[in-house]
């Protein structure tokens, strides 16, 4: 390999041994790849770690869906509970009803619409009071235009009264 063996040229032509030789080059890997002891294929840690999350949700999905059904079960025995409720009815009396889910609500619906009634006679009781009360607002007002026109011919009209001084100089 060296033409001459003079110092010169001798350094350039030493080769270093082959273990020191370092690859740059990437190496191809495979679709296996293999865990720190080289017997198998290496862990996916964040696949693993996607599925560890995906069970620990569905659990608690589990607790949550739970949850709710206990919830809901809570509400409707609350609502079937035999609680007296009062209700107002038109004659300004308390009725007591029991409420009931289903076919027993005729009791509840007819408290109900002697409520209804009771609250569409005030309303027409209001209505009629409010019209009243503007027809009368509305005659004060034109009494009032009245009297300041009175009042503004009255100027008019007045003659001038000469003091009292003038009355007593003659």
């Amino acid at each position: 390999m060296c033409q001459s063996l003079t110092p010169l040229y001798i350094a350039p032509c030493i080769t270093p041994p082959a273990s020191a030789i370092i690859d740059t080059r990437r190496k191809a890997t495979s679709s296996r790849k293999c865990n720190s002891t080289g017997t198998g294929p290496r862990r996916n840690r964040f696949r693993d770690r996607q599925k560890l999350e995906i069970l620990q949700l569905r659990a608690e999905a589990e607790v949550l869906a739970k949850r709710a059904s206990e919830m809901r079960n809570k509400q409707r025995e609350h609502n079937n509970d035999n609680a007296l409720r009062m209700i107002n009815t038109n004659k300004g009396t308390t009725k007591l009803a029991r409420h009931y889910q289903g076919p027993h609500d005729s009791l509840l619906v007819d408290a109900w619409k002697d409520l209804a009634k009771r609250h569409r006679m005030l309303r027409k009781y209001s209505e009629n009071e409010n019209k009243n009360l503007r027809d009368v607002y509305r005659t004060q007002l034109e009494t009032i235009e009245m009297l300041k026109k009175l009042l503004q011919n009255q100027e008019k009209m007045k003659v001038p009264v000469l003091p009292y001084s003038a009355y007593n100089s003659n």
